[in-house]
């Protein structure tokens, strides 16, 4: 049992996003990365409203892109 709870405890989720396509016909690559959401580490929305008092989607706020990479 807290061998399974390590492994979930430590598992993180990364999405990471590239088209392979230009940028503004250039040769600039665009990529975003996020962390998907995942209810095993994350508030649920039912979980958030009972401690903080305010309805919020957190799937929608965890999966928010946090990094884009432009390069050349």
């Amino acid at each position: 049992m807290r061998e399974k709870l390590k492994e979930i405890v430590r598992t993180r989720y990364l999405a990471v996003w590239h088209d392979h396509s230009s940028v503004a016909n250039h040769e600039y690559l665009m990529f975003l990365a996020c962390v998907l959401y995942d209810p095993t580490i994350h508030l649920t929305d039912k979980e958030y409203e009972e401690k903080y008092g305010e309805a919020m989607e957190v799937q929608k706020i965890v999966e928010e892109p946090e990094l884009y990479i432009v390069a050349r």
